[in-house]
């Protein structure tokens, strides 16, 4: 969190970002979220909230006394992403939007839960894929662009995130890791502008069941109730978002799964 002292300075006595933001990439001028959350009388000036909305990707950033019991908690729509808190006294919580305007709460044992409502002027201009699952598990997303390579240029997943987009058009822009307590996990990849997709050309997708490997042991194979968890694939394009239940497929306990079958296709 290298970069939280900068945005903890532009929330000085606790206040939150209510401003757009505007950067330019690629000689265009691009807005980002207008965030609104009704902090009035719910925040203290030992805690610290800001929250950045950019290319429909909610990031919200806490900070206050270190040591204090508890976690961040964020409520969006069916779905609830929590965080610790470190030792210095910060938490981060990212999550993806599949609507325009959206809104969600912050919770945190300190205060009263602050609602905080977001709009998004570029979300009819992304392309986003999703994937949300709350088993105990880590799964892993991985994306590959039009004339990529499994394990090449344009194929986007946990440690090839294309952060500099220097491999690919989009980047892995959310890891949550696995969930616990029933939250959610999620990981997702962004291309900020649709347009930049090659005509008549499909991005595909598989999922890593990581926390199986490639020798699954129980509770993750057979029958056991971790053999097969649950996720939702999630794509946003034109402004509207798609969403299928899936599971992810069984496997045998002790045996070894290839290299070639390790990933699930989605499509």
């Amino acid at each position: 969190m290298s970069d939280f002292g900068d945005r903890r300075a532009r929330v000085q006595f606790a206040s939150v970002m209510l401003a757009f933001l505007a950067s330019c990439v690629g000689g265009h001028a691009r807005a980002d979220a207008v965030v609104d959350c009704n902090t009035a009388g719910r925040l203290s000036p030992s805690v610290q909230l800001s929250v950045v909305g950019q290319n429909a990707r909610v990031q919200v950033d806490v900070a206050r006394s270190p040591g204090a019991d508890g976690k961040l908690t964020v409520a969006y729509g069916d779905e609830t992403y929590t965080a610790p808190f470190d030792s210095s006294g910060h938490s981060r919580i990212a999550f993806a939007q599949t609507e325009d305007h959206i809104a969600f709460q912050v919770v945190m044992s300190e205060v009263q839960p602050i609602t905080c409502k977001l709009t998004s002027p570029e979300f009819s201009k992304i392309y986003r894929v999703i994937l949300r699952w709350h088993d105990p598990v880590v799964l892993g997303l991985n994306i590959l662009e039009p004339g990529g390579q499994y394990g090449g240029v344009g194929h986007i997943f946990a440690q090839q995130t294309n952060e500099k987009l220097d491999r690919g058009i989009g980047r892995m822009d959310i890891d949550t890791g696995a969930p616990e307590d029933g939250s959610t996990g999620e990981m997702s990849y962004v291309v900020a502008n649709r347009a930049t997709i090659p005509p008549n050309s499909v991005i595909g997708a598989k999922v890593d069941y990581v926390t199986r490997g490639s020798n699954p042991e129980p509770p993750y194979c057979d029958g056991n109730p971790l053999a097969t968890p649950d996720f939702y694939f999630i794509t946003v394009e034109n402004g509207q978002a798609r969403s299928e239940q899936m599971s992810m497929n069984r496997a045998a306990c002790h045996g070894v799964i290839p290299a070639n079958r390790r990933l699930m296709p989605i499509r």
